[in-house]
């Protein structure tokens, strides 16, 4: 992508805009809006971006379309173009969570008291919660029918 290899050219070059690119991120809990880092790539490093470069951006750096990118998933795009900000990757990011919920098989999901709409373990907020619940019964059910 044009973009990181413009980024790096610049960023070689500023050290001051990398860190302050990273006390924005710091100061507004590790997220920033599209917004505020187009105005670092446009008018900080100069580098002009067409709408479509924009879009592809944002759809990298926020696949979840949070309508804010997270530092991490920055982190990772920078690392990519040989951008350091000497901080390691965190797979615990709000994107790995997601994925891992989504991805997880209602036969390994673990209910827990989250689940539950207003504490009521027979009201569950999401399906993959009322499979887990219902494959439990089934193979509690199961269970005793087998024992006699």
């Amino acid at each position: 992508m044009r973009i990181g290899m413009e980024m790096n050219h610049h960023l070689a070059g500023d050290k001051g805009c990398l860190q302050r690119i990273r006390q924005d991120f710091l100061n507004q809990n590790d997220r920033l809006s599209y917004f505020n880092l187009f105005q670092y790539i446009e008018h900080d490093m100069k580098i002009k971006m067409n709408s479509w470069e924009k879009d592809s951006l944002e759809g990298r750096l926020d696949r979840l379309g949070f309508a804010f990118i997270e530092f991490n998933e920055f982190n990772e795009f920078c690392m990519e173009f040989g951008i350091n900000f000497g901080e390691e990757l965190v797979e615990t990011d709000l994107e790995d969570m997601l994925d891992q919920k989504i991805n997880t098989s209602y036969m390994d999901y673990k209910l827990s008291k989250d689940d539950y709409l207003n504490e009521i373990p027979s009201i569950l907020k999401s399906e993959k919660a009322a499979l887990a619940r219902v494959h439990q019964i089934w193979t509690t059910q199961k269970f005793k029918e087998s024992q006699g």
